[in-house]
């Protein structure tokens, strides 16, 4: 089985994984597989003389992965096996290359000042380092290529294989490069297209290792998930809220797979590539997509008042992003079903500089629900374990706020020293005053 690979930054934003993560977003997928299957013949090498050898073995795996899935392919599929450390370095280029510089940054002050990762925490670095102990191979949609490591034992190469030839298909066919390519204020859907195309990866992989697409449930495939990455070499360091954003994608991208699949076979799921899912909401919630429901639009929170504030990043949640927030304080199923109201949402991170190099770094997230009740709903999760403001030493002020059908929340400020260490900068009577301004 894969385990999963975006930083939640783009993937609980996506926060787009972090990985792809979340997270941001990068084309990468990391896999694993936690159970044997029959080992391929396809062995993918960087430098072997017997290049049409290779090709061959690619094109024959190809060609059962295209029968299963009903997806004829339209060119062959170039590959190689590389070093981890080769690998990681293509993953680190291609997130360069698609994420404005400073995009996971400030996706990571957004989790520390809502206190989902550790003050001192190397957001960016804590991701990579994750990836790099898991990694087992990734589909390059710039490049139309794939990779494998190449200290694979058989069984983890059969499933990675088949998974990103999977994803090479979705690209010939559905343009998936167009589908995930990171755009600003569009993180949402981006994280639903990703899970669309994860999803149908797993199904997919299921379908030609185990023979039926459907051979797990939702709920074997998420505790498997779980327990892969947490129990993985250095898993169980990474805050909770970056494990479960980069298994999301994968668990609610299988679930919507599976109930296309139940609609109309893979015939359907090619449809949903042609009308993929525009937000988690309509990925979740199979009702939502059918009626193409929109978001509520709903404005980037400004600063804190004061002059020189930057705005960072600004983007929208969505009702996955929610969740995996709300899980953070309470049951997953308390979670999903606060979540479950959400109607829209944007989030701002605002930085501004001081004289001496410091930094202050302030957040701002506005939701709106569907109704009131739907937005007393999520308040009265939230209030079990977060009073309406509480002042931290470290991270200043959080505090939160509803109206009517309408929830705040903010974080902050904070100042980060050029040492490198987190200090508060603000107060509960300043974040509940900017509380209140945002839901005018």
């Amino acid at each position: 089985m894969r385990r999963p690979e975006r930083p939640l930054a783009l993937a609980l934003l996506v926060l787009a994984g972090c990985t792809d993560p979340v997270a941001p977003q990068t084309a990468s997928d990391v896999v694993a597989a936690p159970a044997p299957v029959a080992t391929t013949d396809a062995v993918v090498t960087r430098d072997d003389a017997a290049g049409s050898a290779e090709t061959a073995a690619i094109a024959k795996v190809l060609a059962e992965v295209a029968a299963a899935r009903q997806l004829p392919p339209k060119n062959p599929v170039q590959g190689e096996r590389l070093a981890r450390d080769r690998v990681i370095d293509l993953i680190m280029d291609k997130a360069e290359r698609d994420l404005p510089k400073g995009v996971l940054d400030a996706q990571g002050d957004l989790l520390r000042g809502l206190g989902l990762v550790p003050a001192d925490y190397d957001f960016v670095g804590g991701i990579y380092e994750l990836i790099r102990k898991n990694v087992a191979g990734f589909y390059d949609d710039d490049h139309k290529r794939m990779y494998l490591l190449d200290d694979l034992p058989g069984p983890v190469e059969r499933e990675t294989l088949v998974h990103e030839l999977e994803h090479a298909l979705q690209d010939q066919h559905f343009d998936l490069a167009g589908m995930i390519t990171y755009k600003r204020g569009e993180a949402d859907r981006i994280t639903a297209a990703h899970a669309l195309a994860e999803g149908d990866a797993m199904a997919t992989m299921f379908q030609v290792t185990m023979g039926s697409a459907d051979a797990l449930t939702v709920k074997e495939l998420r505790i498997a998930m779980v327990a892969s990455v947490a129990f993985t070499e250095g898993g169980s360091a990474t805050p909770r809220v970056l494990q479960a954003s980069l298994i999301a994608p994968y668990v609610d991208g299988f679930r919507f797979i599976l109930a296309q699949r139940n609609k109309g076979g893979w015939t359907a799921v090619d449809e949903a590539f042609r009308r993929p899912p525009t937000t988690t909401e309509q990925l979740l919630h199979d009702d939502k997509y059918e009626a193409a429901e929109p978001a509520v639009a709903v404005p980037a929170p400004k600063p804190p008042e004061g002059e020189g504030w930057l705005e960072r990043d600004a983007d929208v949640l969505g009702e996955q992003g929610l969740r995996l927030v709300l899980e953070q304080w309470s049951s997953n199923d308390e979670a999903a079903t606060a979540a479950a109201g959400w109607g829209g949402d944007r989030y701002a991170v605002h930085h501004r500089s001081r004289a001496n190099g410091d930094e202050e770094i302030a957040s701002g997230w506005l939701m709106v629900f569907d109704s009131a009740k739907d937005a007393a709903e999520a308040a009265t999760l939230i209030a079990k374990t977060q009073p309406p403001c509480a002042e931290r030493a470290n991270l200043g002020p959080l505090a939160w706020r509803r109206d009517g059908e309408r929830l705040a929340v903010v974080a902050g400020p904070f100042l980060r020293r050029k040492d490198g260490t987190v200090v508060a900068a603000g107060n509960c009577a300043a974040a509940e005053a900017r509380a209140a301004r945002l839901m005018r």
